[in-house]
């Protein structure tokens, strides 16, 4: 499974092309690759950010905070598989945690 930055609204792959692969601790399996990203991914990633602070800094904070609840969602509805994922990130064992009691 290959990933990217999110950067400026859009994925997008490191400025190089190049990827690192993610390798699980517990079995040495290559569970998935992600971007290798430099300083010029950074550079992006931080003009992006300054651009979308004037509106996001302009947003009222109902708006601000609709956005945020939309990002709760969205991690609530897929904690099981953000669990499994960084279970396997850091080689130990899921726990039994529902999404419930995560909060």
């Amino acid at each position: 499974m290959t990933h990217e930055n999110y950067i400026g609204g859009r994925w997008v792959a490191a400025a190089s092309g190049e990827t690192d692969a993610v390798i699980s601790p517990a079995t040495g399996e290559m569970i998935a690759e992600v971007p290798s990203s430099t300083a010029a991914d950074v550079d992006t990633a931080v003009a992006a950010a300054r651009s979308a602070f004037e509106e996001w800094g302009g947003a009222t904070p109902r708006t601000r905070s609709e956005a945020l609840h939309r990002l709760t969602d969205g991690i609530e509805d897929n904690v099981d598989t953000l669990k499994a994922l960084e279970s396997q990130n850091v080689g130990t064992a899921a726990c039994p945690t529902s999404a419930g009691s995560a909060r």
